[in-house]
């Protein structure tokens, strides 16, 4: 499976927050800076203003209207909107972007005050993820109660159907967080940390997979810090996850222990104008691809995912 890489637009802290906005509501800078991500082989870009989940969705529209081929990941948190309302506009931007829409998914919007214990706001994102995908692939009205939706009547609309194929995207640590990822997540985003830590984690979130049936069910994708000219002091990750423009073959190098230990994206952060993008796309992309094509075999992600079960599981049919 080959390697894919994201960007990931931020500020950094010295910043202003609002920055982060100015990237997808000044069309000139986001139409180059998206560009030059198509251009440099990114193969999606993520949407995480700090606005919130509804005006994610209104950059996300804008972000695809943008490009021809990135897939666009917006933020989400279950409780912003009702699943039924939630289902047919996240379909109906699915359809409009020609599928290119991901979703990154949170139990509790960041900043908000949750009503409930972390373990029930994870419920309810399984709750809210459920519901999603019964909308989304239910040919028939139907009827839900349960402890944090209810739904009556819910009608099919062929509306609907285009949020089939969107992709879940999960993170956390925490067991209800993981349990959570196991059951819906297709890609899980790791935190920055230490190879021995995220093969830690890895085989955690495998682990919670494989009690669904899913343990080769979910790719990993981890976010990656790029230092460039400017902000060589800046980096707010374990050093283990930062690298530099100055050196792309050391760059490449240092990358590869993570790809043979399952990861299979790179959530690239820090490329804040169209040089340095187009400077990753030319000389770090290659590099990491054609070291991570040499792997041996038993190093492919898939195999990897096998790595990854725990003693004596077995991945039986998908229960999802």
């Amino acid at each position: 499976m080959p390697v894919r890489f994201t960007y990931f637009p931020t500020s950094l802290p010295a910043r202003r927050a609002e920055d982060v906005a100015s990237f997808f509501l000044n069309p000139e800078i986001a139409r180059n800076l998206l560009r030059a991500a198509e251009d440099a082989s990114f193969g999606a870009v993520v949407v995480d203003d700090p606005a919130g989940a509804l005006t994610n969705l209104d950059l996300s529209a804008t972000a695809a209207a943008m490009t021809t081929a990135l897939t666009v990941i917006t933020t989400h948190w279950s409780g912003v909107m009702g699943p039924v309302a939630a289902a047919k506009q996240l379909a109906s931007l699915s359809h409009k972007s020609d599928g290119r829409l991901a979703l990154r998914i949170s139990a509790v919007e960041e900043g908000g005050c949750a009503a409930a214990s972390h373990v029930q706001e994870q419920k309810r994102a399984q709750e809210y993820l459920t519901l999603l995908r019964r909308l989304w692939l239910s040919d028939r009205a139907f009827d839900f109660e349960g402890p944090y939706y209810s739904i009556r009547g819910a009608r099919f609309s062929h509306m609907y159907r285009f949020g089939r194929d969107i992709v879940i995207r999960m993170s956390g640590q925490t067991g209800a967080a993981l349990d959570a990822a196991g059951r819906h997540a297709d890609v899980f985003e790791l935190e920055p940390a230490s190879l021995s830590d995220l093969r830690a984690l890895m085989l955690r979130v495998t682990a919670a997979a494989s009690l669904c049936g899913r343990a080769n069910k979910i790719k990993f994708a981890l976010p990656i810090t790029v230092l460039g000219t400017g902000v060589l002091n800046y980096c707010d990750y374990h050093p283990a996850c930062c690298i530099t423009l100055e050196d792309p073959e050391r760059a490449a190098v240092s990358l590869i222990p993570f790809i043979e230990g399952g990861v299979s994206e790179f959530m690239i952060r820090g490329l804040e104008d169209v040089e340095s993008i187009r400077w990753f796309g030319q000389r770090i992309v290659p590099l990491i691809r054609n070291s991570a094509a040499r792997l041996v075999d038993d190093t492919k992600p898939a195999a990897a995912s096998t790595w990854f079960l725990p003693p004596g599981a077995t991945d039986s049919a998908n229960l999802r």
